[in-house]
């Protein structure tokens, strides 16, 4: 299960390239989407933070981001800093890539692995991979994530 307990936000530096889909342009990751996210997300006014508020048995606190991201010669990067926790989910963060736009979204999903094309890792220690449809172990789980804290996903 995904909920987002703590508060994320967007590290300026991420830079991304231009992504056309029908008639929506995807020029610069410059925060949150406000098209696709969860019912139980608030963002801050300028969209760069955002946080789960719903109760803690309560789903529906996927986010992502507004823009695609760049790839450079190592690869493509992007970085959250933790601004808050919360101590009530028996999950950590959840974090990841989708290859979905976020026009693609037509309502979040109560569970964030459930968009398709996305890969994710974390939570309570466990990696979503879209193309096997499954969860695996993984040693890293977030749940001791503490303020100040950034994370960053190369892929």
């Amino acid at each position: 299960d995904v909920e987002l307990v703590q508060t994320y936000e967007v590290v300026p530096r991420l830079s991304t390239n231009d992504l056309a889909r029908g008639s929506q342009r995807y020029d610069k990751l410059r925060g949150w989407s406000r098209e696709a996210f969860g019912k139980n997300v608030a963002f801050s006014d300028d969209g760069l933070a955002a946080w789960y508020q719903g109760d803690s048995e309560e789903q529906f606190g996927g986010i992502i981001g507004d823009g695609p991201l760049e790839w450079k010669q190592r690869g493509a990067y992007f970085e959250v800093r933790i601004d808050d926790v919360g101590s009530d989910s028996p999950d950590g963060l959840g974090i990841g890539v989708t290859q979905t736009v976020p026009c693609g979204i037509r309502s979040m999903p109560e569970h964030i692995e459930a968009i398709k094309n996305s890969w994710l890792v974390g939570f309570d220690g466990a990696l979503w991979d879209c193309r096997t449809g499954t969860f695996s172990d993984v040693s890293w789980c977030p749940k001791g994530l503490r303020i100040g804290d950034r994370i960053g996903v190369l892929i």
